[in-house]
């Protein structure tokens, strides 16, 4: 083994050996380590960030079309003459609902078609703030009801 450390030059000294002498890290490699990671992380976090908004706007969407469809089910569930505009016009959201979306707008609104006495048309619209300063597209429902021949 000494034979083989005494049989190398001077130009490749380098090549051959003195492992003691490599053992630490350079500044140049601390240097492009640190570029690398600084890259790195400036990419990531607006994908993070990103996805984090669309998460909370995916769940704020499901909420307001839950608590639409809630509304549209217990009105519909009502006989044709519990219907009005006064009883539809009491509806309001829910408290919790109201505490989780952005200034939540709702609106609801009843009409009769003129040439049909016997059906009833409810539509109703729930929107909130999304991102800052632009309002998100609302969620919108409609259904008719029907006066059942026999009373209801």
């Amino acid at each position: 083994m000494n034979r083989a450390r005494r049989n190398c030059s001077i130009a490749s000294k380098r090549r051959c050996g003195n492992s003691a002498s490599r053992a630490g890290v350079t500044i140049l490699e601390l240097i492009v380590s640190a570029v690398l990671f600084g890259t790195t992380v400036t990419v990531i976090l607006p994908t993070i960030h990103l996805y984090s908004f669309e998460q909370r706007a995916a769940v704020h969407r499901r909420m307001a079309l839950e608590e639409a469809a809630n509304i549209m089910d217990r009105l519909t569930a009502r006989s044709f003459d519990e219907i009005s505009a006064e009883s539809v016009g009491d509806v309001t959201l829910d408290d919790e609902l109201r505490r989780q979306l952005p200034e939540p707008e709702f609106s609801i609104a009843l009409t009769s078609p003129s040439d049909d006495a016997a059906a009833k048309h409810i539509s109703l619209e729930l929107s909130w703030r999304g991102r800052p300063g632009k309002r998100e597209v609302p969620v919108r429902l409609a259904a008719w009801v029907y006066q059942q021949e026999g009373g209801r």
